[in-house]
């Protein structure tokens, strides 16, 4: 975990390195902090619930492709063969795709793109055309 602060001239400064940010809850004050940011982490990735049974059914299956597939060209891998095997597991729930929001932000706020960004962009580097120069 690494803190950086962005100043008005786009300048960086790195603020603190944390390579191991602890969660222990050593009070009741860490207990309410740090458990509410736990709920809303575990929220914000909207970790899919998934068969079990079928994961194993579907790993059991590709090692034993695997295993018998020595010398020939591995079939089991294809892309279509991966997202057959995802949709079998997920048991048909769609995962959210890269840059969808999410559909519950807890305590997160999201800083970009937003429109709040774009106007502190637009501040911080005046477009050319309002440019008189």
């Amino acid at each position: 975990y690494m803190g950086i602060l962005v100043d008005d001239n786009e300048k960086c400064w790195l603020i603190e390195v944390n390579s191991s940010p602890s969660l222990a809850r050593d009070n009741v004050l860490d207990d309410l902090v740090k458990q509410q940011l736990i709920d809303d982490t575990l929220d914000l990735i909207e970790a899919p619930s998934f068969s079990r049974e079928r994961l194993l059914t579907v790993l059991s299956r590709r090692i034993a492709e695997e295993q018998g597939s020595r010398g020939r060209p591995a079939t089991y891998n294809s892309k279509a063969q991966l997202n057959r095997d995802l949709t079998y597991i997920l048991e048909g729930k769609r995962l959210r795709k890269p840059g969808e929001i999410p559909a519950y932000m807890g305590n997160y706020e999201r800083l970009a793109p937003s429109e709040y960004a774009d106007q502190v962009l637009r501040t911080i580097r005046p477009s050319k055309a309002s440019d008189p120069h």
